[in-house]
């Protein structure tokens, strides 16, 4: 199982193959950022790679936590 390079999420296409205006116009001007989220999501999906097969989900859940 190959964990890494993670896939990058790319804007979904409407049915004419561009992206939706309002999403990308929204993603520009709005001050709101979900960096924090995804460098969590990151971490997780990390520990979760090197833990894989080798301990159970009380292990998994204690490394999470603490990181």
């Amino acid at each position: 199982m190959t964990c890494w390079p993670l896939p990058v999420a790319k804007p979904r296409p409407t049915r004419h193959g561009r992206p939706t205006t309002d999403a990308v116009r929204a993603a520009v001007t709005l001050p709101f950022r979900n960096g924090g989220t995804e460098g969590v999501n990151i971490k997780t999906k990390r520990i979760i790679c090197q833990m894989h097969g080798r301990a159970g989900f009380a292990l998994l859940r204690h490394r999470i936590l603490l990181a």
